[in-house]
Formats: C-alpha cells, sequence, structure tokens
C-alpha cells in the first residue's frame, strides 16, 4: 500500500511473486471446492439447476454442479494460445452445458487464433444450451462469418429467460457491424419472460441502447472479451 497505494501495479505476471501467486491461487481453488462454488456456472444454468429445489441444495449436488470439472474447463479457458484449442474442442464435446460453455470461452478469448475452429463453432450453433449458441456466434461474429450467426443472436432475443436475452443483447453489442441486422429485433427481448428481476441483467432496456450506441460511426466496437468474465462470474 505504500508502493503502490492506488493498485495501479499489476504483480501478478512478476516472477519474484510466482510462488505466492500459485499459493494463492491453490488456496482460492480448494476454497472453491470445499464450499461448491457456484460462480463456475452461468448465471442461467445457475437459475435452471436451482428450480427443482434452492441454490444451497443445488451446490452440493455435484451433477448439477461439478465443480472440481468447472474449475478444471475454467482452468483450461485461460489459455489464449492456439495450442490449446484440441482442449477446447474436447470441453465442446461434453455432456455437461456447463462444461461446453466454458469451452466455447476459451475460443471466444483467443479471437482470430479460433480459426482453426471455425467447423465446431459453426456446429454448436445448434448447441442445446443457449449459453453455447451465444457463444458460438459471438465467436464466428468475430472472424466476420456471414450472417447466419447473427441469425441465432435474433432468436435468442425470445428465450424464455430474461438471462438469456440480456446475454444476446451483449453479444450484439461486442460483435459490431454484423449486428446492424438485429436493430429492428431488440425491442423482442422486453416482453415478458421468466428469470425476472435478477442483479443488472433485468436492464434490458440499458443493453438495447448500448446495441444501438455500440453501432455509431463514431463510436469504437466494443472489444469481445470485454465485460465477458463478468458475466462469467457474477
Amino acid at each position: 500500500m505504500e508502493r503502490d497505494p492506488f493498485q495501479l501495479r499489476n504483480l501478478a505476471g512478476n516472477p519474484r511473486h510466482r510462488k505466492v501467486l500459485a499459493e494463492m491461487r491453490r488456496q482460492c481453488e480448494d476454497w472453491m471446492l470445499s464450499n461448491h462454488d457456484l460462480g463456475l456456472l452461468s448465471p442461467y444454468e445457475f437459475h435452471s439447476r436451482s428450480e427443482p429445489d434452492d441454490a444451497f441444495s443445488m451446490a452440493s449436488d455435484a451433477r448439477r454442479n461439478p465443480t472440481a470439472m468447472l474449475l478444471e474447463a475454467a482452468n483450461l479457458a485461460t489459455g489464449s494460445d492456439a495450442a490449446s484449442i484440441p482442449s477446447m474442442l474436447k470441453l465442446m464435446r461434453h455432456e455437461d452445458a456447463c462444461v461446453r460453455r466454458w469451452g466455447m470461452i476459451g475460443l471466444l478469448a483467443m479471437g482470430p487464433k479460433a480459426r482453426t475452429a471455425k467447423t465446431e463453432v459453426a456446429a454448436a450453433l445448434k448447441d442445446a444450451s443457449p449459453d453455447v449458441r451465444i457463444l458460438a456466434a459471438q465467436i464466428l461474429c468475430g472472424l466476420r462469418e456471414p450472417e447466419s450467426p447473427v441469425d441465432v443472436l435474433i432468436a435468442e432475443l425470445s428465450h424464455p429467460s430474461r438471462l438469456i436475452r440480456f446475454d444476446a443483447l451483449w453479444a450484439l453489442a461486442k460483435v459490431g457491424e454484423p449486428a446492424r441486422r438485429a436493430l429492428p429485433h431488440l425491442e423482442k427481448a422486453l416482453a415478458p419472460s421468466a428469470h425476472l428481476e435478477i442483479w443488472s441483467r433485468d436492464h434490458l432496456r440499458m443493453v438495447i441502447d448500448l446495441v444501438r450506441s455500440s453501432l455509431r460511426a463514431d463510436q469504437p466496437p466494443l472489444d469481445q472479451n470485454h465485460g465477458m468474465f463478468d458475466l462469467v462470474l457474477s
């Protein structure tokens, strides 16, 4: 606090602190496992999987909240080099939707390097999980693929869950010019839906305005990964 009172210097990449960082990560992961941490589920899956009873019961159910498996997937997804692509593709073939989602998050973080996985990502546009479909569309839009990915995002604006509608809008705000075709459809997200009044994802009007703002000529595009982990972990 004396040398860097405003916490502007990130020491995580400093070799002098490598051992401390590794120990802190180990302790954090141990805590997540022992407490059945729910932060590795998407908001949609969190609420959907807890609907039969409650979040507390769901947390300790290894079938609905496979914390160790999800933690391993999340750690794999933080590798952003092309050598990680086979690991991401393996995650995308998993039976659990949240594991597949982490594979897609890993590919999204790679940006243009994910092009070699384009075929598998395109197939994920038809995945059973809306979380996976949205991420697949976002990846393909980032690779400047044909218009079909935007059609997937438009369709998700009418999903029964408000959480998915929010994430579809957020994806549209980040893909830039391809989102222009979605402009006439944005208001669909405001129709009655499930999962109301949940954190910031209830403010759909604000995100609709953000989508429109992102397409102004004087507005720089949002970073594809901007806010990604806020959405992932909130």
